[in-house]
């Protein structure tokens, strides 16, 4: 089975947002995957540039999960019903796997910017030595 993982910026990662976005592609057919994994991975990265200080965090994982299953309706679609057949599958509808230790109404806090100098000040400063 092929699929296509994606790793969010760790900015987005310190904000509460998951490491990564795994997909399985649901085929075991490399020329397929390659074609699948195109439409897929634009996608995915299409909706994580678009994440803002204002995106929810189960929201984002929400919209990710509905988005999947639309191209996966769209893959078995563009595959000719004897061909879905022959196979013996039937597209799986993914669940959404939200942080239940997460409020849904948790917003995506801008970091603060340290500048190169202060952050090597205070982390001299922390270690105690006299400079």
């Amino acid at each position: 089975m092929y699929f296509t993982r994606i790793c969010l910026a760790k900015s987005l990662r310190d904000k509460g947002f998951p490491f990564d976005i795994k997909v399985s592609l649901l085929t075991c057919d490399r020329a397929e995957a390659v074609i699948q994994n195109i439409d897929v991975a634009g996608t995915l990265k299409r909706i994580i540039n678009s994440i803002d200080h204002k995106t929810r965090i189960n929201d984002f994982i929400r919209y990710v999960d509905e988005v999947i299953n639309e191209k996966r309706a769209e893959f078995d679609n563009n595959n000719s019903a004897s061909t879905a057949q022959a196979k013996g599958h039937k597209i799986p509808i993914r669940e959404t796997k939200l942080y239940e230790h997460r409020e849904t109404t948790a917003i995506a806090q801008v970091m603060p910017v340290v500048t190169l100098d202060d952050a090597l000040v205070e982390f001299v400063a922390s270690k105690g030595v006299v400079s």
